[in-house]
Parts: structure tokens; C-alpha cells; sequence
């Protein structure tokens, strides 16, 4: 503009336009152009000025309507004179229909008196107010912060401008801590340990009533001492250090001894930490009274003295070991078993006191160990002296606190004395088993002495024998025996079983072909009968033979003769013929299944064998028999049977007879890895079968106990028990009479190892053995 004012005053100087010169018209001509040039850009920065402005002006009210709180301009008189769209949609109404409205119309009832006030201040002091409220919105109630101020170039009619903000959460959560210091102030007073604030210098600012009850104060009186007048154990000083070790870490546990007014000390345990008490630094401490647990500690320390004497003074080893094998701790008793003292032991590893051949044994069962699972094994260990120490261990894993594994221990026991006890008696057995042996055939019962005595006159003449019983029961060995002691021991033994071949194939099978004799029959071949020409032929599962061959049969049984398949020549043969069957001929001959002149033809001489479960006399001893025939087989060495297993042996009904027995041992035998066949060797069903026995025993003990205890008598007779403690001296206690004398005394552990005349450590042990938990 300033341009324009000179060119003005310029061209105004000038005069008459026609007087000017050539020159100063052009001169002229030259100002207005540059005139006019400075007009189009001023114009054009006016048009930015006024783009950027409106755009402004748009953000403005873009900010204003979507701000995050609510916008309202209210009259004097309470009418909404603009509101935007946050404080609409509030509300829950649209912004058209709050223009006009009386905002009082959405205060709740109850607030409408502090708006009132709130807007009478504001309008009185024109200063900005606060106000806290709660507003209908919708079908809600909703507090809200109120900020209001006076409304400048408004005209002379008073308004004013407030925003509207959403408190509601933080107004639910001041009554949620409301709340909860109401309920920790009951809590601090109701607490069951006694909770005492202090200052940073030990002063007392606050206590609770179980704090007074405790050390036998007046709240008051407590208030203004400091720690050190209520602490027995430590000065001044020492008090300071805790004080300053909590200032630093924030928090601190100890231990420590409080004084009551009346002198009386107890122990207490502190849990201190930092705080604020009326808005100054302060500790609190939460001091609870040990007592109880202080005294149970130096029980069980006392516990842990006399336990640890009983264990040095145990009849058994203890042997603890960490994770890695290596022996923390061992008795006096498990030192003696191996020949070291307790120093020369101390850190070696177990390994080195266990034979090579155990090893494998060892490690198998120390890495399945788990805490309350203890297992039971057998080991070989080495004395200092060379000499073999036979051991049984029953092992449990140890964990600390935290549950993690911390190592094993291994009660220990000395059976190397019953151990060559033991095979000195498995020798005698095994002489013994040669009186009870007649070729294949063993067996002490009443029947089978009656086999024995009878079969070596069977055996020396030529009679047909007739072999019944279940099957399993060694009907072959029989056969084969008889035959063995006869004669005709020198020629053939030939077993043919009638059940497994075709009813098309025997009659070929037994009397043999010629050639040509059907399709196949290419060459000759001799039948059974045939090749026991001079030897015995043995008809196994003699009840499954057809009866279109029964006839043929009778005859070559009475003639001695008979005619291949396809020949018209009578073969003559020497032999003599022993049956067998696992079915009832008698009744087939009534059925008409099988012929009565052929039954009576073969039942010349005949024997039933009783199942096993009839004669149980035999099967240990058939169990040994099968074990030696096994240890020359496999040239291993296994000698002998542990209890549980021969507990099994003598209840076991075995309804396949000695069939089964021999496949239970077979394969126990490849399972055990020392000399003794286990309980953990059979296969499970065994073992289901002993445990249930033995829960039947238990509960028929229980069953018997309660009976006679209900009438007033007494489970046992005074001479009984007599028996029994002086049995328990010599041998070791056998599970039935751990069992009742259990029930008798109730499990009383006392009681009862007083009873059996043991120690309570061996009386845990034989639970341990059997299984048995209270």
C-alpha cells in the first residue's frame, strides 16, 4: 500500500495528464504496471489467508465436536446455548435436540442443589468452578466433573462455558478403595498377629488390639515407646542396623524375642517392611508369636538326636547316598556289614562296595526310585576281606523342600547267613528231588507214590495202558517212562496226537500208503504203527479218533496186523500201545461216540491223574525240577524261590497244570538276575493273585479280630503268643502273624513290636517287606 500512496501523490503532482512529456508518461505507464502487479499478489495472498483460515476454522470445530470431553455454552438461566457432538452423545441425545434444553433437566435429583450452588458461585465471583455431579444419560447415571468459567464477548448477557468429563470409572474405583481401607482397618484390627507401625528411628505410631493383648499394654501406653523397649534380644545398635537394612531393601524377615510389660519373654518371628503413616515414612511389622513352633523344633531336634542314636544302635545298615552315588551318611551297623569304618567310606561311591554283575541291577532300580515309592532288591556287596556279603535293600528316593531329588537311601540287612543257609538247603532239595523222581516223573503225593510204585511192574509186561486226566498234567511223561523201564526200551518211542491231524490225514498217518493208493501218493510210506514195529506207539487225545477208524484201530490192537492204504497185504507189527485222553471216555462210550469194545480193549491198565491243584504237594517240587531242567538248558544258576513265589505255588489252583507251571517259571527264570526267583519276576497276573490273598487275609483277620472282640474275648491265647515270641526270636516273621498282631494292637507300632519282640525299626521294615500301610 505503501507503493500505491506514493504513485498517487505522484500521478496527483503531476497535473493535467496532457501536459506531461513523452518521458513522463512513460515513466508513468511504468509505475502502474508495477502498481497493478503488487495488487494481483496482495489480492492473491488475501485468497490464501482466508483458504487457511477457513480450514483452520473447520479443524477448530472438527476438534471442538470430537474433543474428548463434552462442550456446553449455557445461559444464565440454565438453557443450552450450543453443545457439540461428545457432550450429545453423553447425554444420549442429538445435538439439535439439547439446544434450548435446561440442563438441570439432566442432573440426578439428588446433585441438582450442587450445580445450583456450583453455578451461583461462578456467576457471583466470575471465577472458573469445579463441581462433581451425576447425570442422567440414557437409562444410566453417570458422574461427571464440572469445569465452568465465564464466557468473554458474549454481548452483556452473562453465560458460561463448562466441559463435561467422564468420572464414572474413577468414581467406582475411589468407592472400591473406600471400601477397602474400611475393610483393612477392620482386618488390621481383627488380625491374629500383632502388627506394629513404627517411625524410621524405632518410635511406635500405631498398633493393633492383638499387639496390646500380647505384650500386655494400653493402646496408649505402647504409643511413643520404641522397639528397643519391647525387644528382649537386641541393644540400640543392633536395632538400628535392622532398621537400616530395611530403609535399604524395602523389606526384612527375622527372628527375634519380645518382652512383655508383666517381663514374660517369647519368641516371635518379624516381618518388616517400608510404608507411609499420616504421609511421613514409616515401617510396619507384622510380629507374630512362635512359641509353639519353637518348641516343636526343639522337639524334633531332640527327636532327630534320639532318632539318630537309634539308628547307630539299629540292627540294620543305613546307607544315605547323593545323586551321584556318593555316601553322605552310613551307620555303624551298615559299616560293619561291609568291614570299613564310617570314615573310609564317607564320599565313595556305592558302586565300588557292588559287584559287577549287580551293577546293572543297582542302576536299573536307583533310577526308577521316586519319593514314597520304595523298592526291594537283592545285592551282592564286597567286604573288605574279599568275601562276599549277600544283602536284601529296600531303597527310597530323598527330596528337599523344594521337591527336587536329593539323593537315595538303602535300608540295609546282613542275609548272607540265611542266603548259604539257604543253599545249603537247595542242595539238600536237589538230593531230596531224586527220591521224588522216577525217569521224567516227579512227585511227593499220596497218587504219585502210588504212580511210582506201580510203574515198574506196568512197565514189564506188555499190557495196553490207559493214561486219563486234564491236560497238563504230564500224561506224555508217563508214557514215555513206562516205556523207558520196559523191555522194549531199546526200540522206538513213536507219539502220534489224534486231536491235531485231520480226520482225512489219520487213518494214513497211523496205518501208513502204498503208492498209487490216491492222487498224491507217489511213493511208499509207512504209517505209526508201522514204525513202532518192537518199541510203544502212544495215542495222545485217543477220544478224538473217528469212529470209522475206532474199528480199524480194534483190530490192529487185538491182530497185531493191519493193511496200508491201497494194499491187499497184511502188515505184522510188534508194539506195544499206551492211550491218552483229557475227556471223559466212559461217558462218550454212553453217547455212543465211542466204541465200548475198543475202551475196554485200551483200558487194560490205566491211571487218572489228579490236576495239580489236587496233589499241591508236587509242585514245588515240580517247580525245582523245571528250574534245573531249565538251568542246564540255559546254564544259568538259579537255586531258589522266594517266599511270596512259593506262597503263589502252594494257593495257585494252575488250571493248566503243569503246563502253565512250567511256562510261569520259564519265564520268571529269563526275567530274575540273580539266584532267586521273585515275586517281581512272574508275569502280573501272578502278582494280582498274590496281593489279592493277601487282602483277603487281611480282611479275614480284621473280620475275626472284630468278631471276638465284640463278645470280650480275647483274638489270641495267652500260649499262643508265647509260641509266636519265641518263634519271632529264632526266624523271621512270616506275613500272617505281622498281620494279626497288627489288627490286635490296633497298628499301635509300640505295642505290637513289643509283642513280636522286636524293635520298632525292624517292625517297619516288615511292613515295608509286605506292603502293609496302616
Amino acid at each position: 500500500m505503501s507503493n500505491f500512496n506514493v504513485n498517487r501523490k505522484y500521478i496527483t503532482g503531476c497535473g493535467d495528464i496532457d501536459s506531461l512529456s513523452l518521458e513522463e508518461t512513460r515513466k508513468l505507464l511504468h509505475n502502474l504496471r508495477i502498481y497493478q502487479i503488487e495488487l494481483e499478489m496482495q489480492n492473491e495472498e488475501l485468497c490464501r489467508i482466508h483458504a487457511e483460515l477457513n480450514v483452520s476454522k473447520a479443524k477448530y470445530f472438527e476438534l471442538y465436536d470430537l474433543a474428548p470431553v463434552g462442550y456446553c455454552t449455557i445461559s444464565e438461566n440454565g438453557l443450552i446455548i450450543e453443545a457439540n457432538y461428545t457432550a450429545a452423545e453423553f447425554l444420549g441425545l442429538k445435538r439439535d435436540a439439547l439446544v434450548n434444553a435446561n440442563f438441570t433437566n439432566f442432573i440426578c435429583y439428588q446433585d441438582q442443589d450442587i450445580f445450583y450452588m456450583h453455578c451461583k458461585k461462578l456467576f457471583q465471583i466470575c471465577e472458573p468452578q469445579n463441581c462433581e455431579i451425576r447425570l442422567n444419560c440414557g437409562d444410566k447415571k453417570k458422574w461427571v466433573l464440572i469445569r465452568s468459567s465465564i464466557a468473554k464477548g458474549c454481548g452483556e448477557e452473562k453465560t458460561c462455558r463448562m466441559t463435561i468429563s467422564d468420572i464414572n470409572e474413577y468414581k467406582k474405583a475411589e468407592i472400591v478403595i473406600i471400601d477397602s481401607e474400611l475393610k483393612l482397618k477392620k482386618i488390621f484390627a481383627s488380625i491374629s498377629d500383632s502388627i506394629i507401625i513404627t517411625d524410621l528411628s524405632g518410635k511406635i505410631l500405631e498398633v493393633n488390639e492383638h499387639a496390646c493383648q500380647k505384650l500386655k499394654y494400653e493402646k496408649h501406653q505402647l504409643i511413643g515407646l520404641t522397639i528397643a523397649d519391647i525387644n528382649a534380644q537386641f541393644h540400640r545398635l543392633e536395632i538400628d542396623f535392622r532398621l537400616k537394612k530395611i530403609e535399604k531393601y524395602g523389606k526384612f524377615l527375622y527372628e527375634s524375642h519380645y518382652v512383655a510389660s508383666d517381663g514374660t519373654v517369647f519368641p516371635v518371628e518379624i516381618s518388616a517392611s517400608m510404608t507411609e503413616f499420616q504421609k511421613i515414612p514409616a515401617i510396619i511389622t507384622l510380629v507374630r508369636d512362635i512359641s509353639a513352633r519353637v518348641n516343636v523344633e526343639n522337639a524334633f531336634i531332640e527327636s532327630e538326636k534320639r532318632y539318630h542314636e537309634l539308628i547307630e544302635m539299629s540292627s540294620e545298615g543305613f546307607w544315605v547316598i547323593d545323586n551321584n552315588g556318593n555316601t553322605i551318611y552310613l551307620n555303624r551297623q551298615m559299616a560293619n556289614i561291609i568291614g570299613y569304618t564310617a570314615a573310609e567310606i564317607e564320599k565313595k561311591n556305592v558302586g565300588e562296595f557292588i559287584y559287577q554283575d549287580n551293577l546293572n541291577s543297582y542302576y536299573d532300580v536307583y533310577s526308577k526310585l521316586t519319593r514314597g515309592n520304595a523298592r526291594h532288591y537283592e545285592a551282592l556287596l564286597k567286604h573288605k576281606s574279599g568275601k562276599k556279603i549277600y544283602v536284601k535293600v529296600s531303597a527310597s528316593a530323598l527330596t528337599d523342600r523344594e521337591g527336587n531329588a536329593a539323593g537315595r537311601l538303602a535300608l540295609v540287612t546282613d542275609v548272607t547267613e540265611k542266603i548259604e543257609l539257604e543253599q545249603k538247603i537247595d542242595l539238600v532239595k536237589k538230593e531230596s528231588l531224586k527220591n521224588y523222581t522216577l525217569g521224567d516223573v516227579v512227585g511227593k503225593s499220596e497218587y504219585m507214590k502210588f504212580v511210582f510204585e506201580t510203574l515198574p511192574s506196568i512197565s514189564e509186561c506188555g499190557g495196553n495202558v490207559m493214561i486219563e486226566g486234564p491236560s497238563g498234567t504230564g500224561k506224555s511223561l508217563i508214557a514215555r517212562t513206562i516205556h523207558n523201564l520196559s523191555p522194549r526200551h531199546g526200540g522206538p518211542f513213536v507219539v502220534i496226537n489224534c486231536g491235531a491231524i485231520p480226520e482225512t490225514l489219520l487213518e494214513s498217518e497211523l496205518f501208513g500208503y502204498v503208492r498209487g493208493a490216491f492222487t498224491d501218493a507217489k511213493t511208499d510210506k509207512p504209517g505209526k504203527f508201522a514204525a513202532a514195529d518192537k518199541g510203544t506207539i502212544f495215542l495222545d487225545e485217543i477220544g478224538e479218533v473217528p469212529m470209522h477208524l475206532q474199528v480199524k484201530l480194534l483190530r490192529v490192537i487185538e491182530e497185531k496186523s493191519f493193511e496200508p492204504l491201497g494194499s491187499a497185504k497184511t502188515v505184522k507189527v510188534n508194539f506195544r500201545l499206551i492211550a491218552a485222553t483229557n475227556r471223559n471216555l466212559k461217558k462218550l462210550v454212553e453217547e455212543g461216540k465211542f466204541r465200548e469194545d475198543l475202551f475196554y480193549r485200551l483200558r487194560v491198565i490205566y491211571f487218572n491223574i489228579p490236576p495239580l491243584r489236587e496233589r499241591r504237594e508236587d509242585i514245588e517240587l515240580l517247580a525245582y525240577s523245571f528250574i534245573n531242567r531249565l538251568n542246564i538248558k540255559e546254564n544259568k544258576n538259579i537255586n531258589s524261590l522266594s517266599d511270596e513265589v512259593r506262597t503263589i505255588l502252594l494257593t495257585y489252583d494252575f488250571p493248566g497244570n503243569a503246563r502253565q507251571l512250567y511256562n510261569m517259571l520259564e519265564y520268571a527264570y529269563i526275567i530274575c538276575r540273580d539266584g532267586k526267583i521273585k515275586l517281581s519276576d512272574l508275569p502280573e497276573e501272578y502278582s494280582a493273585f498274590y496281593n489279592k490273598i493277601i487282602k483277603e487275609k487281611v480282611d479275614s483277620i480284621v473280620a475275626n479280630y472284630d468278631e471276638t472282640n465284640c463278645k470280650g474275648e480275647s483274638l489270641f491265647a495267652e500260649t499262643k503268643c508265647n509260641q509266636v515270641e519265641t518263634k519271632c526270636k529264632k526266624c523271621e516273621i512270616g506275613i500272617e502273624t505281622l498281620l494279626e498282631y497288627l489288627v490286635k494292637y490296633k497298628y499301635n507300632k509300640i505295642k505290637t513290636s513289643k509283642a513280636l519282640n522286636i524293635s520298632r525299626v525292624t517292625l517297619w521294615r516288615l511292613m515295608k517287606k509286605f506292603n502293609i500301610t496302616d
